[in-house]
C-alpha cells in the first residue's frame, strides 16, 4: 500500500492495517510528514485508492497523524517502544541520543554490558530500525553501545521469559510443570507464571494452563511469487488457554513443522506456552510461539458431577420431520457417502444475547437430527434468559422479552437437548462458536456435552472455493438449498443440515 502511494504522494505512508474479522472492518493508520497537510480531497483521493488496492465490501476507518521529526520524540519513542517490548533491556531516557541531520537521523543507545549479549539474540536493531522507519519520514543509522555496569545478569535471557522484565526477580507467583514434551519450540523452560498475572504488551512470557475448545480453521493470505500475487490457504489453531479460574484466547499459527505433527491438539490436554500478550476490546489474548505438553500441579478441586441422560423427555419433546418436497421417481439413487453412512448427527443452531458466552445467555436452540443422511426429527424451543435481551441481539434474531416470558429457562431445556444428542455428533455453522456456549451451560446444569464436533463452515471453506464469501446464506443459495427466516435457530438448522448433507458428498 505504502509503495502504491508514493506515486502521487510520497509523504504519505501506512503505518498499519487492522482487520477486525467479528466486525468486518478494516482500520487504517496513516501518517505524513510534519511539512504537509492532509485535505479532504487528499483523502478522498488516498481511500479511493486503498479501495482498487483492497476491494473488500467492509466497513472501513481512516486515521491520520502528522509525523513530527523531531530528536525528543525520536528519544522518547526508542525509550517507550524499548520499554514496552525489551523490558529487559533496561533502556532509559537517559541512554538514548538522537542527532537529526536533514532526513537522517544517527541514534546512539547505551546498553549495560550486563544485557548487552540479549542485543543480539532480542534482534534489537533492526527491530527498532523498523518501528522508527514506520513512524517517520527518516533514515536511521542506529548504534549500540555497551557501558559498564556492576549487575550480574547471568541467565537474564531465561528470566525475561518468565518474567518479562530484568528488574522482575523471579517471585513466588511462577510455579513449576511436570514432564515437560517440547512439541515446537528451543526456548521452553518448565516454569510458568499464572494467567492472572499477565499484562497486555508482554512478549516472550510462558504460561500454561489447559486447553478447551480447540478448533483448527483455515484462511486465505496473499502471497506474492514471480510478480505474481497468489491467495494461499493458511492454518491457525484457536483454543481457550485455562488456568485455575482464569481463561484467555489463544491462537497459533503453524510451521510446517508443526502441521507435520497432526492432529496432535485436543481439548483438556494441559501445555504450556512461550507468548506474546495482546489486547483487544480490552480483552487479553496469546500469541503462541512455542508449545509443548506437560503437567501443571493443581490446587485441590472437585470434579464437576454430571447428570445421566434422563429416561424420557420432560420439558420439550422431539418431534418428526416431514421433507415438504415432492420426490422424483426417476432421480438416480445415490451411494450414500461415507461421511453420512451409518452414522447419527445432531446439527444445532443457538440465538443468544450476545458473543461472550460467559456473560451472554441462551434464548434459542434449534436442532434437526440425521441418520443415514436423513433428517428424521426437529428440536426446538425458545429459552427465557435470567435478564432482559438486549435490542442489538433483538436486531439481530428479532427475539424479544415478550416472545421468551413464558418460555422455559435453560435449566429445564438442557436435560432434554442433552437427551437427544446422546450417541451423536454435534454439527454446526461456525461450531467454535456455538460449542462454547453449550459446553459452559451444560457443566453449568451438570450435563457433558463431550460429542465429537463437526462444523459445516470449515467444510464449505474447504470443498467450496468458488464462493464469494462462506456464510450461510451464500452456502444455501450455491447448493441450491431455501433459507427462510435465517437468523431464526431451526430455520438456520433446518438449512445447516441440508447443506451438510450435499458437502458430505463433496468430502466422498
Amino acid at each position: 500500500m505504502t509503495e502504491a502511494l508514493k506515486k502521487d504522494f510520497p509523504w504519505v505512508k501506512i503505518q498499519k492495517v487492522i482487520y477486525k474479522e467479528k466486525d468486518f472492518a478494516v482500520d487504517y493508520f496513516i501518517i505524513y510528514d510534519q511539512y504537509h497537510n492532509i485535505t479532504d480531497e487528499i483523502k478522498k483521493s488516498i481511500s479511493d485508492l486503498l479501495d482498487k488496492l483492497v476491494p473488500i465490501k467492509a466497513t472501513k476507518s481512516y486515521f491520520y497523524r502528522k509525523s513530527f521529526l523531531l530528536g525528543d520524540l525520536v528519544e522518547k519513542s526508542v525509550v517507550s517502544f524499548s520499554s514496552e517490548n525489551f523490558k529487559s533491556l533496561e533502556i532509559t531516557d537517559k541512554d538514548v541520543k538522537a542527532i537529526i541531520n536533514d532526513s537522517n537521523v544517527n541514534v546512539n543507545i547505551n546498553v549495560h554490558s550486563s544485557v548487552y549479549g540479549l542485543v543480539d539474540k532480542l534482534n534489537y536493531l533492526n527491530i527498532l530500525k523498523e518501528y522508527l522507519t514506520d513512524n517517520y519520514f527518516a533514515t536511521f543509522e542506529i548504534k549500540i553501545n555497551q557501558v559498564a555496569n556492576p549487575i550480574d545478569a547471568s541467565n537474564l535471557l531465561a528470566k525475561r521469559q518468565l518474567s518479562n522484565s530484568a528488574s522482575e526477580i523471579i517471585d513466588n507467583h511462577i510455579f513449576q510443570v511436570e514432564n515437560l514434551q517440547i512439541i515446537y519450540g528451543k526456548n521452553l523452560i518448565d516454569k510458568a507464571r499464572p494467567l492472572d498475572k499477565i499484562k497486555a504488551g508482554m512478549n516472550g512470557v510462558t504460561v500454561a494452563g489447559r486447553i478447551r475448545f480447540f478448533n483448527k480453521a483455515t484462511y486465505k493470505k496473499s502471497t506474492e511469487k514471480d510478480g505474481k500475487v497468489e491467495e494461499v490457504e493458511k492454518v491457525r489453531y484457536n483454543f481457550e488457554l485455562v488456568y485455575e479460574d482464569t481463561k484467555m484466547s489463544a491462537v497459533i499459527f503453524p510451521t510446517k513443522q508443526l502441521l507435520e505433527k497432526g492432529d496432535i491438539f485436543k481439548d483438556g490436554q494441559e501445555v504450556i506456552c512461550l507468548c506474546d500478550v495482546d489486547e483487544y476490546r480490552e480483552r487479553l489474548s496469546l500469541k503462541v510461539k512455542e508449545i509443548g505438553f506437560c503437567k501443571i500441579p493443581v490446587k485441590e478441586v472437585g470434579p464437576i458431577e454430571f447428570l445421566q441422560e434422563n429416561e424420557n423427555y420432560l420439558c420439550i419433546k422431539p418431534e418428526q420431520y416431514i421433507e415438504q418436497s415432492q420426490m422424483n421417481m426417476f432421480e438416480e439413487i445415490k451411494i450414500l457417502p461415507k461421511m453420512l453412512d451409518n452414522k447419527t448427527y445432531v446439527v444445532f443452531d443457538l440465538e443468544t444475547t450476545g458473543l461472550e458466552y460467559e456473560h451472554c445467555e441462551i434464548i434459542e436452540i434449534g436442532a434437526v437430527k440425521v441418520v443415514n443422511g436423513k433428517i428424521t426429527e426437529t428440536f426446538s424451543t425458545l429459552v427465557k434468559p435470567k435478564n432482559s435481551i438486549p435490542a442489538d441481539a433483538t436486531a439481530v434474531n428479532g427475539i424479544d422479552d415478550a416472545m421468551v416470558a413464558n418460555a422455559p429457562s435453560i435449566e429445564q431445556v438442557l436435560p432434554d437437548f442433552y437427551k437427544f444428542t446422546r450417541n451423536a455428533i454435534l454439527v454446526a455453522h461456525n461450531i467454535g462458536f456455538d460449542s462454547k456456549f453449550l459446553i459452559y451451560y451444560g457443566e453449568k446444569c451438570h450435563y457433558n456435552f463431550d460429542n465429537e464436533l463437526v462444523d459445516s463452515l470449515a467444510l464449505s471453506r474447504k470443498y467450496l472455493h468458488s464462493v464469494k464469501n462462506h456464510k450461510l446464506k451464500t452456502i444455501c443459495d450455491y447448493l441450491g438449498v431455501e433459507l427462510i427466516n435465517a437468523h431464526r435457530a431451526l430455520a438456520d438448522t433446518v438449512a445447516t443440515a441440508k447443506c451438510f448433507i450435499k458437502l458430505a458428498d463433496f468430502a466422498n
